[in-house]
């Protein structure tokens, strides 16, 4: 054979190893793609597109009928390759993921990026463990409650039915007594319209509020907490790319943090701008009249989740809350992975 038909040769062989290697992945989410998790999953899929040179395409699903849990068992399946899931629910699988939605231990961004340095490597050891992989975490702004009628005093709060997003929540509403059920949003928003749902637990971050202000224009910021989502991929399919398109697919989960982290610096302002354009009154701190009980009842709940997380989960949970409050974890959240 001539050396311009070998060339050639070589080079149909290289392209169609190439080309073999290229993959479309399914990346769900039951939440809208203005939210958090929403921006999260359409910059992962323009990253990995950018990285993998084409050769990796995700197609974000927003709005999905598929809740945390069923998204959670769809990836460990491998029905669904990618899946964007609200850590609270996941709290039913392992306590360990109920620790970002522990009522008032993330008052702030920086306690949240701690919390997420502080917790990564016990969550990407878990998911790995069940044959998924750790993509990259999703920051909320903190969870407040969007109400039928303004909430003043622990009478208008107990007056609720509320509509909560884990157990934890639910335990914490209902401690107080409150009476609440926890479900998805998807399944909750007959309930909002019909009247029968009264009150949400929820940051009403980006399109959530635009589902939440026509029958609940209250809007009181308990700063309850500032939870986490994590984006997961299935193992098999991430182990069945070639080493450079794994190392990208790394490669776009870590920038796909790094800009959520960006974003979320005055999403609330964002949001609470929404929410006045759009009728909606605005309580910024918690009532005097009610923070003592709530206080109360949160050191219950942190106390039953510690006896019952493991001890792994409640070192976690020891060391951030040594480290949360220091110079150093405000300025480099590095530091709360030590």
């Amino acid at each position: 054979m001539k050396p311009t038909r070998i060339a050639l040769a070589v080079s149909i062989l290289c392209f169609s190893t190439f080309a073999s290697a290229a993959v479309t992945w399914n990346a769900v989410s039951e939440y809208p793609a203005t939210t958090m998790p929403g921006i999260g999953l359409a910059t992962f899929a323009e990253v990995l597109r950018e990285q993998s040179a084409g050769e990796v395409t995700v197609t974000p699903q927003h709005d999905s009928t598929l809740g945390s849990l069923a998204a959670f068992e769809a990836v460990k399946a491998g029905t669904v390759q990618v899946a964007d899931m609200f850590g609270g629910p996941l709290g039913t699988v392992a306590p360990m993921f109920s620790l970002p939605s522990l009522p008032f231990v993330t008052a702030s961004i920086d306690d949240t990026k701690c919390l997420q340095a502080a917790t990564r490597e016990m969550y990407a050891k878990y998911f790995d463990s069940v044959g998924s992989r750790l993509l990259y975490s999703t920051p909320w702004p903190a969870t407040g409650l969007w109400s039928a009628k303004p909430v003043k005093t622990m009478d208008d709060f107990r007056a609720l039915n509320v509509r909560t997003y884990d157990a934890m929540s639910a335990a914490f509403v209902a401690s107080i007594g409150v009476k609440g059920v926890n479900m998805p949003m998807g399944k909750a928003l007959p309930l909002i319209k019909s009247g029968e749902i009264t009150g949400v637990m929820s940051s009403g971050d980006g399109g959530a509020g635009q589902r939440l202000w026509e029958n609940l224009p209250n809007f009181t910021a308990l700063s309850y907490a500032a939870p986490l989502s994590f984006t997961v991929v299935n193992k098999a399919a991430y182990e069945a790319l070639p080493k450079p398109m794994q190392a990208a697919v790394d490669q776009a989960g870590r920038t796909t943090e790094d800009r959520l982290w960006t974003a979320i610096e005055g999403r609330q302002v964002k949001n609470y701008q929404a929410m006045k354009d759009n009728g909606v009154a605005i309580e910024t701190s918690v009532p005097t009249a009610i923070q003592p009980e709530l206080k109360q009842a949160a050191s219950t709940i942190i106390a039953e989740w510690s006896g019952r997380a493991g001890p792994e989960a409640a070192a976690v949970l020891a060391k951030y809350d040594t480290r949360r409050n220091t110079n150093e974890a405000s300025k480099d959240a590095a530091y709360c992975a030590k």
